[in-house]
């Protein structure tokens, strides 16, 4: 496993991310409402890349 800070050609795949975990629970009971392209917004992941707060975990074979 590889945790590094996510760089901009990341982005698409963490956005992805994001969108599978609403469209799969959504149904759920504690699920905080979030909407696609509203939270976490486009410029929100942005952010956390280029200010170096977002990383992401990877699994290497």
């Amino acid at each position: 496993m590889n945790f590094e800070l996510a760089s901009l050609e990341d982005f698409n795949e963490i956005e992805n991310l994001y969108w599978d975990l609403i469209d799969k629970s959504k149904e759920e009971p504690s699920f905080p409402d979030w909407e696609k392209g509203v939270h976490p917004s486009a410029d929100f992941l942005m952010a956390g890349i280029v200010q170096k707060e977002l990383f992401v975990l990877e699994m290497k074979e």
